[in-house]
């Protein structure tokens, strides 16, 4: 495959693939997200295959049993309650979940731990070392706080895909982070902070498998800006501007309690 086309269609199932993480009931069928990132059905699901090892429509089944793996590790949420989340009955929840996982939900739950769990901890402690982080920006599990969010919209790129994900974000983050940092004072968006993170669930998904983010998240309240010097754009909205930056379309929208 040339270079451009791999480029092209990269970008396309990075497209894909948030628009799957965007819908966390799995709502949407493949033609529609064949449409939304303006491909045919048929080049879309080849190319899905032929770079991501599985369909698209298995892709996002697993996606969704993931995220309800993760409702029962990480939440007091009952099985019910985790399956409507995810887009199921109760019953096709418990039935998809014993074929994936080869437990029941409850079972799954009641695990001391998992077995990706260490393997995830240990590589990502390898990985987020800091060598020369003045700054604190890259995680490290012994360096945690609690912060309390209010609603806000997060825009994103999805980092290309290795064996080894936590490396490539401290890699990548570097260069995203003057960036980031550069939008975020041209825009004059106070609150603004500079994120990193995974869109899987941890220790869920196979830490191989895991996509890494790095983005910049803004208060939903702020809806106007001062004029954009840096960059010579005038807009009311900072929106227009960050959608251009981040052309992967991926924008994510979180109510925080």
């Amino acid at each position: 495959m040339k270079t451009s086309t791999f480029n092209h269609w990269e970008k396309k199932i990075q497209q894909a693939i948030a628009l799957s993480h965007d819908d966390p009931q799995g709502d949407r069928g493949l033609k529609e997200v064949a449409a939304l990132i303006s491909e045919s059905v048929g080049n879309f699901s080849h190319k899905f295959v032929e770079m991501y090892g599985m369909s698209y429509i298995h892709f996002t089944k697993l996606r969704r049993l993931e995220a309800g793996a993760g409702y029962l590790r990480h939440s007091d949420y009952s099985v019910g309650m985790i399956s409507e989340l995810c887009g199921y009955t109760q019953s096709s929840f418990t039935k998809a979940f014993r074929e994936f996982f080869d437990e029941a939900p409850i079972s799954f739950r009641n695990r001391l731990y998992l077995i990706n769990e260490k393997n995830t901890l240990a590589r990502t402690k390898i990985a987020s070392t800091p060598h020369d982080d003045p700054q604190h920006v890259i995680f490290t599990p012994d360096r945690t706080e609690d912060i309390k969010l209010q609603d806000y919209q997060l825009y994103y790129n999805i980092l290309p895909r290795t064996g080894d994900p936590v490396k490539t974000m401290v890699d990548y983050l570097g260069n995203y982070q003057k960036q980031l940092y550069a939008i975020k004072t041209s825009l004059e968006l106070p609150g603004a902070m500079i994120i990193t993170g995974t869109l899987d669930i941890v220790p869920v998904t196979d830490y191989s498998r895991m996509l890494m983010y790095v983005g910049i998240m803004i208060p939903c309240k702020m809806n106007t800006i001062k004029r954009i010097t840096r960059y010579g754009v005038h807009s009311r909205s900072p929106s227009v501007f960050l959608r251009n930056v981040f052309r992967q379309a991926t924008t994510k929208s979180y109510r925080c309690p």
